[in-house]
């Protein structure tokens, strides 16, 4: 993407909280200053079901459908690492339809489910990943982005995405959603605290336009 066309936004100590308003300040500067058509929008919140807390602010569902909708020449993919992350899958539906120019959404549990901190062991077994220090499932995707993101696997990526009739982003997306559940995800999920050994107590999900 290029770093010009990252924006982060996040809490600074002395500044402003990073509310939702913040958040639809930097889409627009994107949208006005690079022209940009494209967005991934990258959630680590606390969260219920619906909403979740943007600098002790409540943020809706409703609300980011709202914005997308206003945008129907922008595309949107949309990653949700939060408590209860899964019940945006529904809330950003109205009517039971998800906005078309959302291509996928991937959130780390279900709508029902916790997230949890980073986590090296459990039940005898060890972490895939014992050296992250992020969310448990935030460590695994920012891994297998890098692995399918590099010159050699980024051909994986679009290779798929080509023979989905997809973009290479959201094909991107998926092949790593898909590279940390593994086949069978209770045994086989990098995310430690998707395996029955942790009591399954976290379970990634997503949303997709294509059939997989």
């Amino acid at each position: 993407m290029g770093d010009d066309r990252v924006r982060d936004v996040k809490y600074v100590a002395g500044a402003a909280a990073p509310n939702w308003t913040a958040v639809q300040a930097a889409i627009n500067d994107l949208l006005m200053t690079e022209k940009v058509n494209y967005i991934t929008l990258y959630f680590i919140a606390h969260g219920n079901t619906n909403p979740m807390n943007l600098g002790g602010t409540t943020f809706y569902a409703s609300q980011l459908r709202s914005y997308i909708v206003e945008h129907p020449n922008v595309k949107f993919c949309i990653i949700i690492e939060s408590f209860h992350a899964g019940s945006w899958l529904e809330g950003l539906k109205f009517g039971g339809v998800t906005p078309a120019n959302i291509e996928i959404i991937i959130t780390t549990t279900t709508a029902a489910k916790s997230a949890y901190p980073d986590c090296d062991s459990s039940g005898g077994y060890a972490d895939h990943n014992p050296t992250d220090m992020y969310g448990e499932w935030s460590g695994d995707f920012l891994q297998k982005l890098a692995y399918y993101a590099s010159d050699a696997h980024w051909p994986d990526a679009t290779a798929y995405a080509t023979a989905k009739s997809i973009d290479s982003l959201p094909g991107l997306f998926y092949k790593y959603y898909t590279a940390i559940k593994g086949v069978t995800p209770s045994s086989t999920s990098w995310t430690l605290t998707e395996h029955s050994v942790a009591g399954s107590i976290q379970e990634p999900m997503r949303y997709i336009t294509w059939t997989p």
